[in-house]
């Protein structure tokens, strides 16, 4: 049962990519009913498979990330949109889901691609234009950390909720 919030949070954040690459922008009109959509998906999983604390794990998750990104966009707010920020609800709900330790492996993962794909995009354009769309390296360190974190939880001795294994 765990495949569909998945595959749903998945093909969500591919569209958003394809979409702040071409439009620098991330839509809202995408990211909340996902959002709402994804919150059921999660309770019924973890009821259904008895693992009802997991519940608030995601919830801690999505307001953690959110935070994590809100603070350095109210900060400097040219420097990151507020799309951005809300797709980290998204991600940190399925991130949380797992365990919120993943939400601060991911966000340092995708600071990193960023940061590599933005100087390349820098120098590329002949450093015309500072303008880069974050999204979709926020979107890719989400997807990594899901599907390669499991040696991180080892780390740390946690493990995820066993229909998540």
């Amino acid at each position: 049962w765990a495949v569909v919030p998945f595959l749903l949070l998945f093909s969500t954040l591919l569209a958003q990519s394809v979409i702040d690459l071409e439009l620098y922008r991330l839509l809202d009109r995408i990211t909340f009913p996902v959002l709402g959509a994804s919150v059921v998906l999660i309770a019924l999983v973890s009821w259904v498979e008895d693992e009802p604390g997991r519940i608030l794990l995601a919830l801690g998750g999505a307001v953690g990330y959110f935070l994590f990104l809100l603070l350095p966009a109210l900060a400097y707010p040219r420097g990151m949109g507020l799309g951005d920020v809300k797709l980290a609800l998204l991600m940190g709900l399925f991130l949380g889901w797992v365990h919120p330790i993943l939400c601060l492996y991911a966000v340092i993962l995708s600071c990193l691609l960023g940061l590599v794909a933005g100087l390349v995009m820098y120098f590329a354009r002949g450093r015309k234009s500072a303008q880069f769309p974050f999204g979709p390296w926020l979107a890719l360190g989400c997807v990594l950390t899901l599907l390669f974190g499991q040696p991180v939880l080892d780390l740390y001795g946690a493990s995820t909720a066993p229909f998540l294994a």
